[in-house]
């Protein structure tokens, strides 16, 4: 198994694909999903992703290193924040702001993990951003999450018959937009797997969802990633 295989692996057990397959899958999802080997080159990347770069499709990214591309001068940020990663057996968490010559500045929440092959040693980086700049179209929606998160629980609106996520809900999801498998959301929360099973059922009834790819994606569509990204 190559690394890249060994990556949609990961991401096939952590988002719970069954029918659809994982390239169609990632680039139905909001942010960049991506992975590099331990040359700082691109093994993967989605759709959205490669947009951001200039590229006309992910094949065209492939073997490109973050110098190749429009944020190079944030390379050796991101190359050092890869260093980190590697050192470490967990997850890595970091606001990373990138100046893009033509979307301008934007804040990403980052969140990286070593890339395993099959014979249990570091090959790469595997890693997923998320942008935190509210688009205009996503603002009041936004800002009522906020402060109707104040208040440990979130309405859902007309769209999802005006139900609402519990506290723990909402710590659920905060786990599974960062990528974490029901395991590490466990000892995120100090909960069992089966608990974040259980919530994570719920979240799927009450926003009408098959899997946490569909969750991660109307979380973005309804402009709810960044009050639940920085809930505590």
């Amino acid at each position: 198994m190559n690394s890249q295989t060994h990556f949609q692996h990961i991401a096939k057990e952590q988002f719970d694909i069954q029918s659809l397959g994982f390239q169609g899958l990632v680039n139905q999802m909001p942010g960049f999903y991506y992975a590099k080997n331990l040359q700082g080159q691109y093994l993967f990347a989605n759709e959205e992703f490669a947009h951001y770069a200039f590229c006309d499709s992910e094949q065209q990214i492939k073997n490109l290193r973050d110098n190749d591309l429009p944020w190079k001068k944030q390379a050796s940020l991101l190359q050092s924040i890869d260093s980190k990663v590697i050192g470490i057996t967990g997850f890595f968490q970091e606001i990373v702001e990138i100046n893009h010559p033509e979307y301008g500045t934007t804040q990403f929440l980052t969140t990286k993990k070593r890339l395993i092959d099959d014979q249990g040693k570091t090959c790469g980086v595997v890693g997923m951003s998320i942008h935190l700049n509210a688009q205009d179209s996503y603002s009041k929606s936004l800002q009522e999450c906020k402060i109707a998160i104040c208040n440990k629980r979130l309405p859902l609106g007309k769209a999802f018959s005006n139900q609402y996520l519990t506290n723990q809900e909402i710590k659920v999801y905060r786990t599974i937009l960062l990528g974490y498998s029901a395991k590490e959301s466990g000892e995120q929360l100090n909960i069992s797997p089966k608990t974040v099973e259980f919530h994570t059922e719920q979240l799927r009834k009450k926003l009408s969802c098959h899997n946490k790819g569909e969750l991660l994606r109307k979380a973005h569509q309804y402009g709810l990633s960044s009050a639940i990204l920085n809930y505590s």
